[in-house]
């Protein structure tokens, strides 16, 4: 059973443009767009800021916290960091994580769940 295929990056992966810029100088703001450019998220999905720590990624609202230091996201009942989130649920929200190394090309398949993963091209 093969997954269909989304799309083709055509150019190199350091042509694709920052997911998301902050709109503000507040720390919360600023942490979500430096930990998603660290990490090379790309989003298959609008993301937008709301009020106080809280954004849409897709139809997906998040609300963002900086506890020590460290940028949490409210998970349930408590905060899990928000890399932890991006690597365990990302791919399920509509972001591209990990995706092609700057230089190289890929293609961007859905998987069985939904999600999207950058396949290098050989």
């Amino acid at each position: 059973e093969q997954a269909p295929v989304a799309d083709v990056h055509e150019g190199p992966a350091a042509a694709v443009k920052p997911v998301y810029i902050p709109k503000s100088r507040d720390t919360v703001d600023v942490l979500f767009a430096d930990v998603l450019k660290k990490m090379g998220v790309l989003a298959d999905v609008p993301i937008t800021r709301g009020q106080n720590g809280s954004y849409t990624i897709g139809s997906k609202k998040i609300q963002l916290k900086l506890l020590n230091g460290a940028l949490m996201i409210r998970v349930g009942g408590g905060y899990m960091k928000f890399e932890e989130w991006i690597e365990k649920f990302g791919g399920q929200n509509g972001l591209i994580v990990n995706p092609v190394p700057q230089g190289r090309m890929g293609v961007h398949v859905r998987t069985a769940t939904g999600a999207v993963e950058v396949k290098p091209m050989k």
